[in-house]
């Protein structure tokens, strides 16, 4: 018989002396020769010989091969948890080889399905592997309570809400509904339930209540029981909004000026009750549109706060900055020029500008002459330029204006602009001057028709000119 060598351990008397081959020396007795196992074959008998003084035995352990059966293990909930002693987890099913007697030990894991949880009818089982064969596993649900679940307003009635109502289990949500639900569970899961946000809402998206309760850990239940939970929502109380129409942030005022203030508020779950109108920390009035007495120069914040059936309060706030209106003044000097076809007098226009604002610095910008068609003015731009008024005299600006070929009659002139206190440009005010009058007068032979009613000196002119036409036709 053909043999190949094998790695199986080798005892004498009980001790371990080699693997696959061993050689040594004994004295002359009797001595019992055993061999180990080795995986997939069958361990050779023991075999007890007999030694004769200087005799040399041969002693061979032949092992013969153990034959493979294909073992199936299935459960009849897809997807169960298998552990093979020696082989590890697996899933049903699950389908392997292994060699004649050996003995599987096989545990079964339970199934979750949702809020049910299913378990093994055997736990465990030993299975010696004698031929192919399939193993299968019978489940039964397990023990269930059941779970009535509801979300309510706290009030004295309790009224229910139409919330969301979430249960979980292992953090995956596995069941939902709103505003209320009957479930049954399986009291091994331990299920979270969770509230959502109740899906009334005020304007603007806000939710009418916020839920106190939130989540609820269920870890106590007994099979069969039926247990109530309420989820509990309040009502969320919103603050107002207040808003200030008028003035606008950063508007300019004058000392001997009323401030009229208008405002309004908004309550998303309820009503305003009152507004309340202060400056500086100070309360000027109440209402939503008030006439506040002249403030002294200087910046000032207007504050608005409205108050809500539910006694809270929202506000809005505003700066402003009185300041005196600087005086600007013009006037010319002569009123009366005289022109004709080819020659216009000029007339000086004087532009003072003053202020009793004196720190922080005001800044006078005009920025439009308004005058009647024909008039030239000549050196406008001075006029025009950016104007600091601070400590020290008034400034003053001058321009000429003439009237070439403009018939006789009175030119109104008129200069308009902004004024704003140094290093706030973008808080400006309109600003105008007086209108100073410029009286027209014609003269030469080349005389035009006269723009409204002659003056004095036009006519003295026209009687002297035709004196001296009958003169010379003399």
């Amino acid at each position: 018989m053909n043999t190949t060598p094998i790695e199986g351990a080798i005892y004498i008397n009980g001790k371990f002396v080699g693997k696959g081959y061993y050689k040594g020396e004994h004295i002359v007795g009797n001595y019992t020769i055993s061999f180990g196992e080795y995986e997939g074959y069958y361990t050779p008998d023991d075999k007890v010989i007999e030694v004769r003084a200087g005799e040399t035995v041969y002693v061979e352990g032949v092992y013969r091969k153990k034959q493979k059966y294909t073992v199936k293990i299935v459960s009849d909930k897809e997807g169960a948890d298998i552990y093979i002693e020696g082989v590890g987890w697996r899933k049903s099913p699950f389908e392997c080889q292994f060699y004649e007697n050996t003995t599987l030990n096989i545990i079964f894991g339970n199934v979750t399905e949702g809020l049910m949880c299913y378990i093994p009818e055997k736990g465990k089982m030993e299975v010696k592997v004698d031929a192919n064969k399939t193993i299968n596993m019978h489940y039964k649900k397990g023990p269930t309570a059941t779970l009535k679940i509801k979300t309510v307003s706290i009030s004295d009635e309790r009224e229910e809400i139409n919330a969301k109502i979430y249960i979980k289990v292992g953090g995956q949500i596995v069941h939902e509904a709103r505003g209320f639900c009957s479930v049954e569970c399986c009291i091994y899961l331990n299920p979270v339930i969770e509230f959502g946000p109740s899906p009334e809402v005020y304007e603007e998206g806000k939710p009418k209540y916020r839920c106190k309760t939130g989540r609820i850990i269920i870890g106590d239940l007994k099979e069969g029981e039926v247990r109530e939970i309420e989820g509990e929502y309040e009502r969320i109380k919103y603050p107002p909004t207040a808003s200030i129409l008028y003035p606008k942030d950063g508007a300019l005022m004058s000392p001997d000026e009323f401030i009229e203030v208008s405002g309004m508020g908004n309550d998303v779950d309820g009503h305003i009750s009152e507004y309340l109108w202060g400056i500086d920390g100070k309360l000027e009035g109440r209402g939503k549109d008030l006439k506040i007495p002249p403030k002294d120069i200087g910046e000032h914040t207007i504050t608005l706060t409205v108050v809500d059936d539910d006694g809270l309060t929202g506000e809005d706030n505003i700066v402003i900055y009185v300041y005196p209106e600087p005086e600007i003044s013009i006037r010319l000097e002569p009123s009366v020029i005289r022109v004709s076809e080819n020659f216009s007098e000029r007339a000086k226009l004087v532009l003072t500008i003053d202020t009793l604002l004196r720190e922080p610095p005001t800044v006078v910008d005009i920025q439009e002459i308004e005058c009647d068609d024909g008039l030239v003015i000549e050196g406008e731009e001075n006029i025009r330029t950016s104007v600091r008024i601070s400590e020290g005299l008034p400034e003053t600006r001058e321009a000429y204006v003439s009237a070439p070929n403009m018939p006789a009659g009175s030119y109104s002139i008129k200069l308009k602009g902004y004024y704003w206190v140094e290093g706030n440009p973008e808080r400006r005010r309109s600003i105008e001057s007086n209108e100073v009058i410029l009286h027209v007068e014609t003269r030469g032979p080349s005389q035009t028709p006269t723009k409204g009613t002659p003056g004095f000196e036009t006519m003295l002119a026209l009687i002297g000119t035709i004196i001296v036409y009958f003169v010379r036709k003399k």
